[in-house]
């Protein structure tokens, strides 16, 4: 019999190189890579257009796709994740100086759903107070989910605004950027005092990693073959097995490596697999996504991956 092919969309990262090079393959199935760069641009297309059998998808994303019923499965494999301290920015020339500051003011994010300000949002409000609903969010689009609407005290910037831009001519306050969008510009600085010290520290505390981007399958392909659901799982449990061992005898050579070095080196997986793992994570990031106005239900941990 021939193997089903999956067309996927996934990250380049170290826990999926052995699936994107083929030195990991199943005699089961295959997987038919679609490069989408930067990989947030395949969510629009997985949820509006039904574009790929298996994507990446960012955890709020999918959030909201289960709100409107959107035919997709979640499967408990990370792809991404950071610690988000250092995810909000100020300029060091504006009278922003702490958390507090910002109440009544303009913060830029990409969109109000995106996944890192949905943490963001969530740490500023439980751990420094900050009344989010006296913020006005200024976006650079919409969400990825064409039915869901922004709250009211969300705007759109002008159609060519970048987040650095706004932020050094004064126009945001503040702004909230993913690992990749961070400015190359001396004046932005992270608004959150020694960060990356307060976000271990808050992970010692809530013991949850604030997962990012997660991994889903089209529901088609699920009801017609359910095997499909263990042998993907096994794949990427295999391939982050290799990449960890990689990890080990080799120097961190980008941010992501060395993020996964860094949590391996407290005793911390990096990257949790199954539902128990991720529990604690994806009730924090329900919580605060009900409390944002991201999705109008709470949702119970088991019923996002049942199927």
């Amino acid at each position: 019999m021939t193997s089903p092919v999956l067309k996927a969309a996934l990250g380049d990262y170290g826990h999926t190189r052995e699936l994107k090079t083929g030195a990991l393959t199943s005699p089961r199935l295959v997987f038919e890579f679609v490069e989408v760069k930067p990989i947030d641009r395949a969510f629009r297309r997985m949820i509006r257009d039904l574009e790929f059998d298996l994507s990446e998808m960012a955890i709020a994303t999918f959030l909201q796709a289960r709100a409107f019923d959107k035919p997709l499965v979640l499967l408990p494999v990370v792809l991404m994740n950071r610690l988000h301290h250092g995810s909000i920015l100020r300029n060091i020339n504006s009278a922003i100086k702490t958390p507090a500051d910002l109440t009544g003011r303009r913060v830029g994010v990409r969109a109000y759903s995106q996944t890192t300000g949905v943490w963001v949002r969530g740490i500023l409000h439980s751990e420094y107070g900050v009344d989010l609903n006296t913020i006005t969010w200024v976006t650079l689009e919409g969400s990825h989910v064409a039915e869901y609407q922004d709250p009211p005290n969300v705007e759109r910037a002008p159609a060519g605004k970048t987040l650095e831009g706004m932020l050094l001519a004064g126009e945001i306050d503040a702004c909230v950027v993913g690992r990749n969008g961070v400015p190359n510009a001396p004046e932005i600085q992270p608004l959150i005092a020694d960060a990356e010290g307060e976000g271990m520290r808050w992970l010692g505390r809530v013991k949850a990693l604030p997962v990012n981007h997660m991994l889903v399958l089209r529901q088609e392909i699920v009801d017609a073959k359910p095997w499909i659901v263990d042998e993907v799982l096994s794949l990427f449990q295999a391939a982050k097995e290799a990449d960890f061992a990689k990890l080990q005898t080799e120097d961190a050579q980008d941010p992501e490596a060395s993020f996964k070095l860094t949590m391996l080196r407290h005793g911390i997986d990096p990257l949790p697999f199954g539902v128990d793992a991720l529990r604690r994570s994806l009730e924090m990031m329900i919580d605060f996504a009900v409390a944002q106005r991201i999705i109008p239900r709470r949702f119970d941990v088991d019923e996002l991956f049942s199927r």
